[in-house]
């Protein structure tokens, strides 16, 4: 692992790939952590969630809804299993702002619903809603996009189909 230090950050590298970059602290006894980077190893070492540094610096700042979602989850599935499926959520965080993951949350928990798929889905839907595609010009792929598809004639099956018994 090679390190890099330029005046704000810490740069962490292996085998040239660049692994993770740390705000730059001065002084002694400073911890910068990413909770990102704790979160697999959590995931199999499920009895350390509640006492790991970075989980307990980021529960300062994570919006209540987080920690009743914890606790919910904890409630209805165990203990093991509640945390494992609560740093699923957390590692939404990773692909999602903050804020909608917060949002999504508090959507399932409204629906009666605790489960990260749910959740995920709920992303999901929210941001497809907020993309527009526009229509492919019926020219760009032949075959595909000028293919008009006529409405099935399905008179004939009405003679054919028996009553049901």
């Amino acid at each position: 692992m090679t390190t890099h230090l330029d005046c704000d950050h810490v740069h962490l590298f292996l085998q040239q790939q660049k692994i993770a970059q740390h705000r730059r602290l001065f002084g002694q006894a400073q911890w910068s952590v990413s909770p990102f980077h704790y979160l697999d190893t959590l995931n199999r070492k499920l009895g350390a969630f509640d006492e790991a540094r970075p989980i307990q610096a980021w529960k300062q700042s994570w919006p209540d809804c987080y920690d009743q979602l914890l606790r919910e989850l904890r409630d209805h599935r165990g203990i093991s299993s509640g945390t494992r499926q609560f740093i699923e959520v957390l590692k939404l965080q990773q692909t999602y702002p903050q804020d909608k993951v917060e949002t999504a949350i508090q959507m399932a928990m409204e629906a009666g619903t605790y489960a990260v798929e749910s959740i995920k889905m709920l992303l999901d839907e929210r941001w497809v809603q907020q993309l527009s595609f526009p229509p492919l010009p019926p020219d760009q792929l032949p075959g595909i996009t000028n293919l008009v598809i006529e409405p099935a004639d399905l008179n004939h099956f009405k003679k054919t189909m028996r009553p049901l018994p």
